[in-house]
């Protein structure tokens, strides 16, 4: 595939990115984070509900992105390329040094209100991959025009 093809790749993929992580930064965490203060049984079973359903829909395009960030960076590594990969892998950094973290401590604590807290600090790690989100969907773009 040329470079334009692999740019048009990355738009799609961070657009789709983009898309899945507001809707879970406006609508999914905080829905888990009020559902939080039942009962530790009921909160840990929605938490695991929640992490089975968010792999379908996360794994696809965290996939998309490496993959078309890779092909656009073999196939023309100029400085926006670069941008867009090194904001790809903060996406991922972000999501396996802070968030999976995080995820594994909601998996285990049954005080609502240690819950609480890392539901907090859930909501401002996914603040931080949002604005990765939209910094590479703004790159992509920006490398689609140029």
């Amino acid at each position: 595939m040329q470079h334009e093809g692999w740019v048009l790749a990355l738009v799609v993929a961070a657009a789709a990115h983009a898309g899945l992580e507001l809707v879970v930064h406006l609508v999914v965490y905080p829905a888990l984070a009020g559902g939080s203060a039942a009962s530790p049984a009921t909160a840990l079973a929605a938490h695991e509900a929640h992490t089975r359903r968010m792999a379908v829909a996360v794994a696809p395009v965290y996939l998309a992105l490496v993959v078309s960030a890779a092909g656009a960076l073999a196939t023309g590594p100029g400085p926006l390329t670069v941008v867009a990969a090194v904001l790809v892998v903060a996406v991922l950094a972000v999501t396996a040094f802070l968030a999976v973290p995080c995820h594994d401590a909601l998996r285990r604590s049954r005080d609502p209100a240690e819950r609480a807290r890392l539901h907090r600090r859930l909501a401002r790690t996914d603040l931080v991959r949002l604005l990765l989100a939209v910094a590479l969907l703004v790159v992509s773009l920006g490398l689609a025009t140029a």
